[in-house]
């Protein structure tokens, strides 16, 4: 597929998604790595700023996957939080699958969004931490992961910023 079908696509992807989540949403990847035992991790995030105010509540739902000990580890998350010049959140995870129990876990989330904000799309890198405790194989513990994350939506609407 050429240059033009591919950018195509992804604004007619964030159109689409505009008219569904509204003004204040960011959507995209994440890529990380797992301190303590487990390995690359790699996902989906969606976050929704429902606050028009400078110092915006934001919640955020998402997927992601590592593999541990070669089996498939899925967590999906689900964390909420306020702009604070960071991003300051708590969330849980559901760790299913590779061949272990399913386990919830408790997590907090520290990111420092770097990007632009204006009357065009938003998009920004967000450098994370997300400090996790819980069983993510079968033994507790805490598991950190640092990670980026690759957004694009819509903020400037919801969040009245102006950088």
């Amino acid at each position: 597929m050429s240059s033009a079908p591919k950018i195509t696509l992804v604004i007619l992807t964030l159109l689409a998604s505009r008219a569904a989540l509204g003004e204040g949403f960011t959507v995209g990847p994440g890529f990380g790595t797992f301190k303590a035992g487990a390995g690359a991790v790699a996902g989906i995030d969606v976050t929704v700023l429902p606050s028009k105010e400078h110092w915006a509540t934001w919640l955020s739902a998402g997927l992601r996957g590592t593999m541990i000990e070669g089996n498939q580890r899925n967590l999906p998350y689900f964390e909420m939080g306020a702009w604070t010049f960071l991003n300051l959140g708590m969330g849980i995870t559901l760790a299913t699958g590779g061949g272990y129990k399913t386990s919830v876990l408790g997590h907090g989330f520290i990111g420092a969004p770097i990007g632009t904000f204006g009357d065009a799309p938003a998009f920004y890198i967000e450098p994370y931490w997300r400090p996790t405790y819980g069983a993510l194989v079968d033994k507790r513990g805490w598991y950190n992961e640092f990670g980026v994350l690759f957004k694009v939506g819509f903020a400037r609407a919801k969040l009245n910023l102006r950088f």
